[in-house]
């Protein structure tokens, strides 16, 4: 441990998500005892010095997560910025819609473990089940050996949802936008801009009806020229910086492991009495 950015990442990295407030400096002189960086000081002497800055890396760490939708385990304490609490810690002021929402993300972390006990096809079919909670009409999950770089889709009518119809619809029906991805089922493996510009090159030709083969695997997806269509890239590994730079320019939205995991435990995917089911969660897979 190097500095105060090593130990705001041992903080993070180390802290369980719904633990009760702890002193920062209680903190630092755990990270400090346990990769042994106190030199000739103690490690409360240490702790004291590099406190604000630890506080200033651990605020720089929660306000990016936040920008970037990603997961991180710790904020500080709405009270006292001094203490550091676990993200999904439910504070005793807070409405019980948060608490709520904070009790259900607190189970993140088997989601993530259950995305590596399930292989590459269930992975597929994960994503191409979480489609459904974007309210799709049908979600289509390709067979693998000939999906032509596209794994998975399905179309909202966001039409109907934003002005839903108790007579005949009116225009609005037609207001649909195509929802189109690939999964990649990574463990030790980052995903690279190799990746998103596959996927963007497969959706192309997608569009454009250009396949391998006598018969369109994909006949299903009948994008028009000029249908809106959401580009998603959905991984159980971490993204690289430049792969996340090129998402961002090109508007692809993409979940690595922890990021889809938040989602699905947002949405309660598999959990029994607010705790998280394997067998519900597998059931809610293949239904």
């Amino acid at each position: 441990m190097r500095g105060p950015a090593d130990a705001a990442k041992f903080i993070e990295a180390s802290f369980e998500v719904d633990l009760a407030p702890r002193l920062l400096t209680d903190l630092i002189v755990i990270a400090i005892e346990s990769n042994g960086a106190a030199g000739d000081l103690s490690a409360e002497e240490v702790a004291e010095t590099w406190a604000p800055k630890v506080k200033s890396r651990l605020i720089s760490m929660i306000e990016a997560a936040k920008e970037h939708a990603k997961f991180l385990r710790v904020t500080l304490n709405s009270s006292n910025d001094d203490y550091v609490q676990g993200s999904c810690f439910v504070e005793p002021a807070e409405d019980e819609r948060v608490a709520e929402a904070k009790r259900k993300r607190a189970t993140l972390l088997r989601y993530v473990d259950e995305f590596e006990a399930i292989d590459p096809n269930d992975f597929e079919l994960l994503c191409g089940r979480t489609l459904s909670l974007f309210q799709v009409e049908e979600e289509f999950v390709t067979r693998s050996s000939a999906d032509q770089g596209i794994d998975f889709f399905g179309r909202v009518p966001v039409g109907e949802i934003l002005k839903p119809a108790v007579i005949d619809p009116g225009p609005e029906q037609h207001f649909k936008v195509w929802l189109v991805g690939q999964a990649k089922h990574y463990q030790a493996t980052q995903v690279s801009t190799k990746d998103i510009r596959e996927l963007v090159g497969s959706v192309a030709l997608a569009k454009s009806k250009v396949f391998a083969g006598k018969t369109d695997p994909l006949s299903r997806l009948q994008m028009r020229v000029c249908d809106p269509v959401v580009y998603l890239f959905f991984s159980t590994g971490t993204i690289t910086r430049d792969a996340r730079d090129l998402l961002t320019k090109a508007g692809v939205v993409a979940m690595d492991g922890l990021q889809l995991a938040m989602f699905l435990a947002d949405h309660a995917v598999g959990l029994a009495d607010g705790e998280f089911s394997q067998a519900t969660f597998r059931s809610w897979l293949r239904p």
